[in-house]
């Protein structure tokens, strides 16, 4: 069986889903960060999985987005050659910040999402958007490489969720399907090691004026 991504959703319902998959008869080892899980957790596990195991194992990347790039190559090998009797799951809410090689190698279920955007994306969104370029890139928001995808990624959900909203007229759905794609590239470039700053600024200069 193929590794799988299950993506989608909130948290809690993803690892349920995981849950569903676990009894007595199997070991779980389940990978976590409140920041990024890092190449070291991921050699860590190969050691681990280097023994042999008395029963069948699920390995459980929990909020897989936040393996870092070296941690997601270093992980290659272990999902294209998974270790005998050893079944992998990620779950995230966007498979964007997971590198192509990773996605190609996986199988993916996606879950309905059950949670409307956030309202406070939208409402500084509209602040950016009001302002002028110099202004916008006045005051950079701090953020860490795992935080700055986190938000990409939720405003290119929120915009997509949006964009189905039959009221909007022409200039408004171009104007959000743009966005929403600048969304999508700075998030594929933070995937590729392009620094935060760098990324946040891109997005600024190029995102649209409101008129």
């Amino acid at each position: 069986m193929l590794p799988t991504i299950i993506v989608g959703a909130n948290a809690s319902v993803r690892a349920q889903k995981i849950q569903e998959l676990i009894n007595p008869q199997i070991e779980l080892i389940h990978l976590v960060s409140d920041t990024s899980i890092k190449i070291k957790d991921v050699q860590t596990l190969k050691t681990r999985l280097s023994t042999s195991a008395r029963l069948p194992r699920l390995i459980w990347f929990e909020e897989a987005d936040r393996l870092t790039p070296p941690a997601q190559n270093a992980l290659l090998k272990l999902l294209e050659e998974p270790p005998t009797n050893t079944q992998f799951y990620l779950s995230c809410s966007s498979i964007v910040s997971l590198l192509p090689t990773i996605r190609s190698r996986c199988q993916i279920t996606r879950l309905d999402s059950l949670q409307s955007p956030n309202p406070q994306l939208f409402v500084e969104l509209k602040d950016l958007l009001a302002k002028p370029l110099g202004a916008r890139l006045q005051n950079l928001p701090k953020l860490d490489r795992s935080s700055a995808l986190s938000y990409f990624t939720d405003l290119q959900t929120a915009l997509k969720s949006k964009l189905i909203d039959p009221t909007l007229s022409p200039p408004q759905r171009t104007l959000l399907s743009s966005i929403a794609k600048l969304a999508l590239q700075a998030a594929d470039q933070l995937t590729h090691n392009v620094s935060v700053s760098l990324a946040y600024t891109s997005f600024l200069l190029h995102l649209p004026k409101s008129k």
